[in-house]
């Protein structure tokens, strides 16, 4: 389209400029296209059942990071939450994850809480607590800095402080972003149970 003296005209569409978020229910008979893997490093098995995510799979033998179900994020800041429904040994939850050799997340491994942080391979607890049986709801908050949580329940949420400071800018691989979302590690056996996945942009 021209204007005056064969200038452009730029025509301004409604809509929102930046995405608000994702909601997954988990009610589809397949899991959803955004989900991504690291397929170098992880052989994720992933089913939905009746508004339920099965997550379980086998990964590399110095794989120490898990499985991670991730997504793409638009945006730099961000809130994730989902609810975890089942108890075994295995570590299940959230993580922000860099590759499989630095990553981040929080998750739930039979009565209790984890805070853990793996850099250059390396895995280590920053943070625990004890929990009840039942399901739990998981929190990570991604600004300038990290922070996570937890409730169960009608409690309020309760933070995690870590021992230590982290270099969160490290998860960052200088190809490519770091994704978020879902993580499992455990045995093929086991496996993670999540309900309602929720990704919260902040602008």
């Amino acid at each position: 389209m021209e204007g005056k003296n064969q200038w452009p005209v730029f025509k301004e569409l409604s809509g929102n400029s930046y995405p608000t978020g994702v909601t997954d229910n988990f009610f589809g008979k397949t899991p959803a296209l955004h989900w991504q893997w690291d397929f170098r490093n992880a052989s994720p098995n992933v089913k939905q059942d009746n508004g339920k995510l099965l997550l379980s799979g086998t990964t590399n033998a110095d794989n120490k990071t898990g499985i991670a179900l991730t997504l793409r994020p638009a945006l730099p800041y961000y809130e994730m939450q989902v609810t975890v429904v089942n108890e075994n040994n295995a570590v299940k939850g959230l993580t922000v994850y860099g590759d499989v050799k630095m990553a981040v997340g929080l998750g739930v491994t039979n009565n209790n809480i984890e805070y853990w942080y793996v850099k250059d391979g390396k895995r280590e607890v920053l943070a625990s607590s004890l929990i009840r049986q039942g399901p739990v709801q998981l929190k990570m908050a991604v600004s300038e800095d990290l922070q996570v949580s937890y409730k169960q329940g009608s409690n309020k949420w309760q933070t995690l402080t870590p021992n230590k400071e982290i270099s969160f800018d490290a998860l960052s691989p200088w190809d490519r972003s770091s994704r978020m979302g879902l993580h499992f590690l455990g045995n093929p056996e086991e496996q993670a149970v999540f309900k309602e996945f929720k990704l919260i942009y902040q602008q």
